[in-house]
């Protein structure tokens, strides 16, 4: 091991000169005297056979089109995590726990509104005895249809 290294630091020092380059290689243990062997080379595009495709037009979006496809979009899990935090007060855990299923964070949200509750008594009842009902396969309480 301790030759393959030094062989390997010996052909970086030469390849690094001024007009070298770096071309892979690999030790052989077993060629005497010369252990050290030049790898292929990478491939390119022409070894691929590729070519651009003459036929298709460029794509060009304008931002108010990016803008309307985005506006439909849900809100995604970081972001409503984020925000139950921020808007609701709940603890970071609570936020995890509630976020980690839309359904679940839609119905929290719905209880809350429900109830004009503390959404910290909702998190709690969600929890501790929504999320058990629904591990032990018993549906949850339609409190918000």
């Amino acid at each position: 091991m301790r030759d393959a290294i030094e062989k390997e630091v010996e052909r970086q020092i030469v390849r690094l000169k001024p007009g070298g380059g770096l071309n892979p290689g690999r030790w052989n243990g077993t060629r005497i005297p010369e252990n050290y062997a030049k790898m292929r080379s990478k491939e390119t595009e022409a070894d691929y056979r590729y070519f651009k495709e003459p036929d298709l037009l460029p794509i060009r979006l304008d931002e108010a089109w990016k803008e309307a496809i985005l506006a439909g979009f849900p809100e995604l899990p970081l972001a409503r995590r984020q925000r139950f935090v921020d808007q609701y007060g709940l603890p970071e855990y609570d936020a995890e726990i509630l976020t980690g299923e839309r359904n679940l964070s839609d119905y929290f949200e719905a209880a809350v509104k429900a109830f004009n509750s503390d959404p910290k008594k909702v998190s709690n009842w969600l929890m501790n005895d929504v999320l058990r009902m629904i591990n032990d396969g018993a549906p949850p309480p339609n409190c918000c249809a």
